[in-house]
C-alpha cells in the first residue's frame, strides 16, 4: 500500500479538511502575490505610456508651431520675388527711357 494512503488512513477528515483548507489558501495568497507583481508593473508601464504621450504632445506643439513658421516664411520668400520682379522690370522700363 502506498505510503500516503497509510496517512490518510490515520488521519481524521476534519484535519484533511483543514490541511485542505490551507494548501487553498497558500495558493490564493501566493496568487495575490503574483498579482501584486503584475499590478505593480502594469503601473509603471502605464506611467511610461502617460509620460511618452505627453512627450509626443509637446512634440506636435512644436512642429505645429515650427510648420507655422515655415509657412510664414515661404509667404515672405513669394512677396521678395515679387518685389524683385516689379523692382526688375522698373529697371528695364528706366533703362528703356533713356
Amino acid at each position: 500500500m502506498n505510503t500516503f494512503v497509510m496517512l490518510v488512513a490515520f488521519v481524521p477528515i476534519s484535519s484533511l479538511k483543514k490541511i485542505s483548507n490551507d494548501a487553498i489558501l497558500q495558493d490564493m495568497l501566493s496568487g495575490l502575490n503574483g498579482m501584486d507583481k503584475i499590478f505593480v508593473t502594469l503601473e509603471r508601464t502605464m506611467d511610461e505610456m502617460i509620460s511618452r504621450q505627453q512627450d509626443v504632445r509637446i512634440f506636435n506643439e512644436r512642429l505645429s508651431i515650427e510648420r507655422s513658421k515655415v509657412k510664414s516664411l515661404e509667404q515672405e520668400i513669394d512677396q521678395l520675388r515679387s518685389q524683385v520682379a516689379l523692382l526688375q522690370s522698373k529697371v528695364r522700363t528706366s533703362v528703356r527711357t533713356f
